[in-house]
């Protein structure tokens, strides 16, 4: 477990100054929030698309433009899941009724050029969640048939997993795995079908050895508080999608509903991986069952001390997190829940935020929020996924996510003024430091400590006589006047011993 008097548990903000671009429509209203140059700069390459949902409407933006802006595609209506096919000219995507990947009436599969006015061409039906194959010589998509689920689970005997190619015209259908459906796609060397259906456990099936039946990933051998004896907990997984990686083929990603499934079962926590939320994390792990990494959710900022529940924003979630075709970058959105309890006691829960998040460096970008926070807003992007023109010369690094690798605990953000760190007892900034101040979560200020333009800081919380067990927030302030949060408990000794 963590041996610091401090471990941190959320990243909470970065602000800085950044040229927005506006656009809004009867359903959008949002900004861009880097530039063409900025986002080619953070994905480390010449072309960037972005395709995402805000209400019935599909939209993209194209970072190879030199000024990029929001997008609709005119022609496309209802479609939901869109992914952005290997060269960038397509973007499929399903338009179905109910949930998607195992319960819905009808679902069938199109793709359509990436432009404003691309006319859309049904590709199957049924069809459901529609993938991109990731090494196929020629533009291909992968999707399931199961519509209504006979069992516990679609991929166990429920439809089938086919694929047909959409290059220039609509091949016939080809079958990948007759015995059940997966949507989380297939690895890039073709080997492994993976999926999540908002149900316990993330499934990865081995098509070379698929007589054994998948990997159940996301299970847990944990201790029994009541017992002590060892019990064996499988969390609930959603938004699964697989690695475009050539060295890590088994590796997929997911969010789940949270370590409550530790806690309602009387049970300790994994060891390293303390407590969390639902969506308060992404994971990345890998068959047989192997957490390899994780990414916490961006929060809300320091709270307000006067809260008048007219829309402050108090809680964040992951939502629709994808990995993308380059092995070290995903989109996710970010829902936000504000509170209205001074009118009519509601809460509003929007998805208002677009992130590209560097897997290999832990670094989040905002790419896109919205601009209308109001109770009424029509803003909620759904489903983002990120195309990257990969370089000729890049190449992966072959023990990014091996298993000697630590899990990611410390987080960060990077602005275009440079990377602020913090792991729960010391902050390091690639920009000086000008002050770091420490909050309670009603937003009392209990501490502040200027750095007179230092790189590097450590936390004496234990030091403070003010700071006592619980949760509090960190916010740094760079000498160019942009600003780091982080949220952390303190002071809990008793769960810091190792077990």
């Amino acid at each position: 477990m963590h041996t610091g008097k401090a471990w941190l548990i959320a990243l909470v903000t970065l602000s800085a100054m950044y040229a927005a671009t506006a656009f809004a429509d009867g359903q959008l209203r949002a900004r861009v929030c880097v530039s063409s140059k900025e986002m080619r700069d953070l994905c480390g390459a010449q072309a960037v698309k972005l395709v995402f949902v805000n209400g019935a409407t599909l939209y993209y933006i194209d970072f190879s433009l030199d000024s990029p802006s929001i997008t609709p595609f005119m022609q496309v209506k209802g479609g939901i899941a869109p992914v952005i096919s290997p060269d960038g000219a397509r973007v499929a995507y399903a338009v179905s009724a109910g949930n998607l990947e195992f319960n819905t009436s009808s679902s069938a599969a199109w793709v359509c050029p990436l432009s404003a006015n691309g006319v859309p061409v049904k590709v199957a039906e049924p069809a459901c969640v529609p993938r991109f194959v990731k090494n196929a010589p020629v533009s291909t998509l992968i999707y399931s048939t199961c519509l209504k689920k006979t069992g516990n689970y679609s991929w166990n005997g429920c439809g089938s997993t086919l694929e047909r190619m959409v290059e220039n015209s609509i091949g016939p259908e080809q079958t990948v795995w007759a015995g059940g459906s997966y949507n989380g796609g297939v690895s890039w060397d073709d080997r492994y079908l993976s999926t999540a259906e908002s149900s316990p456990g993330a499934y990865v099936l081995d098509l070379k050895n698929p007589s054994v039946g998948p990997d159940t990933l996301h299970k847990f051998l944990v201790t029994n508080n009541l017992t002590g004896k060892d019990t064996l907990i499988t969390v609930q997984v959603c938004n699964l999608s697989s690695s475009p990686s050539r060295f890590f083929p088994r590796a997929v990603m997911y969010l789940d509903w949270s370590s409550s499934a530790f806690t309602n079962a009387n049970c300790a926590t994994p060891l390293g991986l303390g407590v969390w939320g639902s969506h308060a994390r992404i994971f990345i792990a890998s068959a047989p069952n192997a957490i390899l990494r994780y990414y916490d959710v961006p929060g809300s900022g320091i709270p307000l001390s006067d809260s008048k529940g007219i829309g402050e924003a108090d809680e964040n979630e992951w939502d629709y997190s994808e990995w993308s075709n380059h092995p070290y970058l995903a989109a996710s959105t970010v829902q936000v829940r504000r509170s209205w309890w001074n009118s009519t006691g509601e809460e509003t829960y929007n998805n208002e935020r677009i992130y590209c998040v560097n897997l290999k460096d832990s670094t989040y970008h905002k790419i896109i929020e919205t601009t209308d926070t109001s109770k009424t807003s029509t803003t909620n992007m759904l489903w983002p996924w990120l195309w990257i023109e990969i370089p000729a010369d890049f190449r992966e690094d072959s023990t990014w996510l091996s298993a000697k690798t630590a899990v990611t605990r410390s987080l960060s953000m990077k602005s275009l003024h440079g990377v602020v760190r913090f792991d729960g007892a010391i902050v390091k900034s690639e920009e000086p430091l000008d002050e770091a101040s420490v909050y309670s979560p009603r937003g009392e200020k209990i501490l502040s400590v200027h750095l007179n333009g230092v790189h590097e800081f450590r936390m004496k919380l234990e030091l403070q006589k003010k700071i006592r067990g619980g949760i509090y927030l960190l916010r740094v302030k760079t000498m160019e006047g942009t600003f780091a949060g982080f949220r952390f408990l303190a002071g809990l000794t008793a769960m810091n011993k190792k077990r």
